[in-house]
């Protein structure tokens, strides 16, 4: 179980990196990574990564771009793994998709799965990648890369003023949330299904 945590001041700055204009971009990402052994709400493992620093790539990382890809060269990314691992933080791939399709492609894959074996060979076996994605409408997608070299889709939490979830799996309303699901929309139950309130005094 993991989920990606984004502070709401770096959604600008995600947002542009994400796309040049019609065309894919990108950024490289660095996370701090929280492992709660013993998840007070659910129990078991929980691994969090919460978004430290983003860097937009430069044109020199860019081998070739269209509105359906990017290719990267991956210099600056095996620097940014090696500081990373020096760290105890782990480093990430932002990018976007400008035609609107909401599932990471093949090709997509193939890159992330070259940015993990850096990660590998910087910071050991057991070292993950955090991937976002980012599409036209504002929402973010994400999934972890771990040892078993399978990516995980995992939830996003933006903080801030007002709090965003963009969960990977629906949850099926019960029938007390109905009234508020017909005031509010179904959004609002699927953000209550996933909040744990602590009353404190």
């Amino acid at each position: 179980m993991a989920d990606v945590i984004i502070s709401a001041r770096f959604l600008p700055a995600i947002r542009r990196a994400a796309f040049s204009g019609e065309v894919e971009a990108g950024a490289w990402l660095t996370f701090r990574r929280s492992l709660i052994t013993d998840h007070p709400w659910g129990g078991g493992e929980k691994d969090r990564f919460v978004l430290r620093e983003i860097t937009p790539l430069s044109v020199g990382d860019v081998v070739s771009a269209s509105s359906t890809h990017i290719t990267v060269r991956t210099e600056s990314f095996v620097r940014l793994a090696a500081r990373t691992a020096a760290e105890g933080s782990v480093s990430g791939f932002l990018h976007g998709h400008p035609g609107g399709e909401v599932r990471f492609s093949s090709r997509d894959d193939e890159n992330e799965s070259t940015l993990l074996n850096i990660n590998r060979k910087k910071g050991g076996a057991s070292a993950k990648l955090v991937s976002i994605l980012c599409l036209p409408d504002g929402l973010i997608r994400a999934r972890i890369w771990g040892k078993n070299k399978t990516p995980e889709a995992t939830d996003v939490i933006i903080t801030g003023v007002n709090m965003e979830l963009y969960p990977e799996k629906t949850i099926a309303p019960h029938i007390d949330l109905d009234r508020q699901g017909r005031l509010f929309g179904d959004n609002v139950n699927q953000m209550l299904s996933r909040l744990t309130v602590v009353v404190v005094g």
